[in-house]
């Protein structure tokens, strides 16, 4: 019976320091996962650029401001926002470091859509506007400057794709409005082109050149003449001497013979 005994309490202690040994192993694997796990959010953290101490928010952009999952609301610089082309909707991470910058980044970007339409001045909205499709958008000041516009321009716009938007970021100026200068599109009317035309019409052919030419030509033509009645004369003298020097020969063969009979 002892005997008996003896061999179940060994197997007892030999059940026991197995299940020990496993439990270490258990122990050391779990460490080992949790030393990866803390690795790996010590890098992420990193990663998003949190300084020790800094935090973290997000949220989704209004138009003007980040309004923050924690509920309140965040200035969005209006260079960036302006830049960036945000747009109602569009998901935004905000990272305020110790020393109180902040830093965002666009995680989200919403649904878009764009249209075309004239920036105008609101005194009703305090600011500028385009109105496209029969509604106006609001935009940015800062938008307006970066893109050189005027009220009267043609602007390509991006808005939320969905019946709520009220802001519109501006993309580009299409076409300027009445006494701007051309961007991409040549805004020269069909009035302006026949004016032109009828400018180039009644403008005076060359006639200064011409006459001048014609005058040119006449006076070569005069002195062609007179070089030519200088020769005509030259030969006419000439013909003169030939008719001449006969006669002579003759006078002078009668003097001889006069001379001849007084000696």
């Amino acid at each position: 019976m002892e005997d008996r005994k003896d061999k179940q309490d060994a197997q007892r202690i030999l059940l026991i320091k197995e299940s020990v040994t496993n439990a270490e192993k258990n122990l050391q694997t779990a460490k080992s996962l949790l030393a990866q796990l803390e690795s790996k959010y010590t890098l992420q953290k990193k990663t998003y650029g949190v300084a020790e101490g800094g935090k973290v928010v997000e949220g989704s952009f209004d138009g003007q401001l980040m309004i923050g999952t924690d509920g309140r609301q965040y200035p969005v610089p209006a260079n960036y926002a302006s830049k960036s082309k945000l747009v109602e909707g569009d998901m935004l991470k905000l990272v305020i470091t110790d020393d109180g910058n902040f830093i965002y980044k666009q995680i989200g970007p919403f649904k878009r859509k764009r249209l075309i339409g004239m920036l105008k001045e609101s005194a009703e909205e305090g600011g500028f506007v385009v109105e496209s499709e029969g509604k106006n958008y609001k935009v940015l000041l800062a938008a307006v400057t970066y893109h050189h516009a005027s009220p009267g321009d043609e602007i390509a716009i991006v808005i939320a794709d969905n019946d709520e938007a009220k802001w519109a970021a501006i993309e580009n100026v299409t076409k300027k409005g009445a006494g701007g200068e051309m961007n991409y599109i040549d805004n020269t009317s069909p009035k302006d082109t026949e004016l032109a035309g009828e400018e180039e019409k009644d403008l005076p052919a060359p006639e200064p050149k011409k006459k001048k030419s014609r005058a040119k030509s006449e006076k070569n033509v005069a002195a062609s003449n007179k070089l030519e009645e200088k020769e005509e004369g030259k030969e006419g003298e000439k013909g003169i001497d030939e008719e001449l020097t006969p006669d002579l020969e003759e006078m002078e063969k009668e003097l001889k013979k006069q001379v001849a009979s007084k000696e």
